[in-house]
């Protein structure tokens, strides 16, 4: 009887736990997402860091083009954490660069890949959206988390986007 009992009680709460945080429907993910990646696009037109600065999910992640050896002996990229606004004032100029600024104006939420666990990607993971939980609000949103700087245009971007690629 006790094992019964137990059995019922531990899948009792675990189901209690389990609306959260539920995974979006693409299609629902889709109305969520959308007006973040406008805000994205807006901010690179017009500059706007503290229009920017309301989608970023600090600590916003940048994968820089130049590489090193770890001491295990594997060649990796060097990374660079954006830790909060003032931060990313500073380093606006060297993150968003031209082959950026292309890549956010070819995306859509159309040509872009839906994780249910993680968010949305495009570019083959060149830049990524997280499907978050702010930590003081509790409110639960998409932020822009990942990007990979390389001067060079993603293949991906010319071939989703030829008319941009000229």
């Amino acid at each position: 009887m006790r094992v019964y009992l137990t059995i019922f009680i531990l899948f009792y709460t675990a189901n209690t736990f389990a609306e959260d945080y539920e995974a979006y429907s693409r299609e629902d993910a889709l109305l969520k997402f959308s007006p973040v990646l406008s805000i994205l696009k807006k901010s690179l037109e017009t500059n706007d860091i503290k229009l920017l600065n309301s989608i970023v999910s600090y600590p916003f992640n940048i994968s820089l083009p130049e590489t090193y050896v770890a001491p295990e002996g594997n060649v990796r990229f060097r990374w660079l954490k954006v830790k909060d606004y003032d931060d990313l004032k500073e380093k606006y100029d060297s993150i968003f660069i031209h082959s950026i600024r292309s890549l956010v104006q070819c995306i859509t939420p159309n040509n872009m890949m839906y994780d249910k666990n993680k968010g949305f990607s495009a570019a083959h993971g060149r830049i990524w959206f997280f499907d978050i939980i702010e930590p003081i609000t509790g409110i639960r949103k998409y932020a822009l988390s990942s990007i990979s700087v390389n001067p060079k245009d993603s293949k991906w971007a010319i071939e989703e986007c030829p008319d941009i690629y000229k």
